[in-house]
């Protein structure tokens, strides 16, 4: 059988533009041959669609589009994601829908509802009642939604949900499965994912074919990498990463199920864990996801151009050079903010990562703005030694300017700080948190390194200054001031932080491992800068736990737990 996939990029809520993007790639297969045209999750509408599903406008807007796209389908059948009204409830269903020769033939609703991580779905949506095959071009078809293929009780050591839809489906004889999907990537769950799905298609004996969307949705980034797997459990085609793919492939769909052994089981192993293995290209996945959460957070929030503070750092270098793989040279300007504690090699770096990417960048001093604010303070702080107070100031003083600047040109201001910073609370609030985006919220200190010394390696010659890449990291806001004056070093803190975040390790492991005194002090610094992360700029998610939606911790708690 010839199948095409819609590997697309959707825009929340543009019902024009999504139908025409799935019309048009649906005559594109049809004129290849396709026998069947598959397109995401909520595809039409765009995921994650969030509160706008409890607006009536919004699904009446949805109703209409739904209709004009169904009377424009032809013979060949097109399963198509969208939403369906319940019809005693303000929740709807998450819905796969079969249109063909301008009729809905086929409805089939999502039945395991995500409530982790950055999934919110029982806000939203009722769970579906236990699906049946379609019969499509002469083949029994069992449809399901991106979740429903991820509750095998044979792959994971800690099921979710207390059911699984794919075994209902094999006994009424189903002859292929097919998984349309919104799955949003972190570090290693490209080839987690293709584990997964190749093991089920292996274990039931049937094809598989797996539909996922691609592009930037706030801090949500769609990979894409649909595929086509063999009952033998061997992937035979599979979609672009980051990119708009159309695939057709060729799936050998067997007449009858018959042969199936449905005791089957295989050894359970999986745990239930946001940290994955990472693959040998891992940095290039990761640029590749940031460069497009990148470039559609700007298309999407109808942006043009984009603004960075450079300081000559490592963090605002990386946030540069991928601003520039996004977007291009043109859109991308720096402004350098050079205080009294700025070395002189600081500013050159500074200029000199502009003159590698092309891009425009101005100088303005705060030394001026920064010596009024003290004189103004001075009555009120009087003879207090030198702090903290007065290193945030100079931060908060490049902060409103990068802010004017933003506001004046219409730029969308991105932030610097990375996952590190962000977690012990050294990014400062109204200062170099001001923005509209973090890039960079979620990679850790050590792995801004590595993806920096990628994009280097991938562009064949320097981007990024040789001397930026090995300066100790330093805020500039004291006399010969370095991060680890105040913080472990990075190696350290990072290998905490993953293990105590990501890995939601107890604390007594990494009492074992590291010093208690600095674990304990790490520990403390994270949750006593919950109330800044509540008011950061949303973070491109590239990890297993993400800051943000995906970590919801109080910010008012007792510090006590775990310390």
């Amino acid at each position: 059988m010839r199948i095409a996939a819609l590997q697309q990029n959707y825009i929340i809520g543009d019902f024009a533009y999504n139908k025409a993007k799935i019309l048009a790639g649906y005559q594109e297969a049809v004129a290849a041959g396709a026998e069947l045209v598959i397109t995401p999750e909520l595809a039409l509408l765009g995921y994650p669609p969030k509160d706008l599903l409890f607006q009536p406008a919004f699904l009446s807007d949805l109703d209409a589009a739904l209709n004009d796209l169904t009377a424009q389908i032809g013979s060949v059948p097109l399963i198509l994601g969208t939403v369906r009204r319940h019809p005693e409830s303000l929740l709807a269903y998450n819905c796969a829908i079969v249109i063909q020769n301008g009729q809905i033939s086929a409805e089939v609703a999502k039945q395991l509802l995500p409530n982790n991580d950055v999934f919110d779905e029982r806000r939203y949506f009722a769970p579906g009642e236990p699906s049946t095959v379609v019969t499509l071009a002469g083949h029994k078809v069992g449809l399901t939604i991106c979740e429903d293929f991820w509750n095998d009780r044979d792959f994971w050591r800690l099921p979710r949900y207390d059911y699984d839809p794919i075994p209902p489906l094999v006994k009424q004889g189903a002859t292929l499965l097919i998984n349309i999907a919104a799955s949003p990537y972190y570090l290693g769950k490209v080839a987690f994912r293709e584990e997964l799905f190749a093991k089920e298609a292996a274990k039931w004996q049937l094809p598989v074919v797996y539909v996922n969307q691609i592009g930037g949705q706030d801090g949500l980034i769609f990979d894409g990498h649909s595929m086509y797997i063999n009952s033998s459990g061997d992937i035979i085609a599979k979609g672009a990463g980051f990119k708009e793919d159309l695939i057709i492939g060729e799936l050998d769909i067997p007449q009858n199920s018959a042969h199936i052994n449905h005791e089957l089981t295989l050894e359970r192993h999986r745990p239930d864990a946001a940290i994955l293995p990472r693959g040998p290209e891992w940095e290039k996945e990761v640029a590749d996801a940031l460069s497009l959460g990148i470039s559609d957070y700007v298309k999407k929030c109808h942006f043009k151009n984009v603004l960075i503070g450079l300081s000559g750092g490592i963090d605002s270098a990386l946030v540069a050079t991928l601003a520039v793989r996004a977007l291009g040279t043109e859109r991308v300007h720096g402004i350098t903010m050079p205080s009294r504690y700025s070395p002189d090699d600081s500013a050159g770096d500074a200029y000199k990562l502009a003159e590698n990417l092309g891009i425009t960048i101005d100088t303005i001093p705060i030394e001026p703005i920064f010596a009024a604010a003290l004189s103004s303070l001075t009555p009120i702080f009087g003879p207090t030694p030198w702090g903290v107070t007065q290193e945030n100031l100079q931060a908060r003083i490049r902060g409103t300017l990068l802010m004017a600047y933003s506001n004046k040109n219409g730029h969308l201001l991105l932030t610097t700080g990375n996952k590190s910073e962000i977690a012990v609370g050294y990014a400062t609030l109204y200062g170099d948190m001001c923005g509209g985006l973090a890039v960079i919220g979620d990679l850790f200190k050590t792995d801004v390194y590595k993806v920096a010394a990628f994009l280097n390696k991938e562009a064949g010659r320097e981007l990024i200054p040789a001397s930026t890449l090995t300066k100790a990291p330093s805020a500039e806001l004291a006399p010969g001031q370095k991060d680890e004056d105040s913080l472990p070093p990075y190696a350290l803190l990072d290998a905490i932080l993953r293990r105590y975040l990501e890995g939601n390790e107890h604390i007594d492991n990494l009492f074992n491992d590291y010093p208690p005194e600095t674990v304990q002090k790490v520990l403390g610094l994270i949750k006593r800068n919950e109330y800044k992360r509540a008011q950061a700029a949303p973070i491109l998610k590239v990890s297993g736990l993400s800051f943000g939606a995906g970590r919801r911790y109080p910010i008012a708690q007792n510090f006590s737990h775990g310390l």
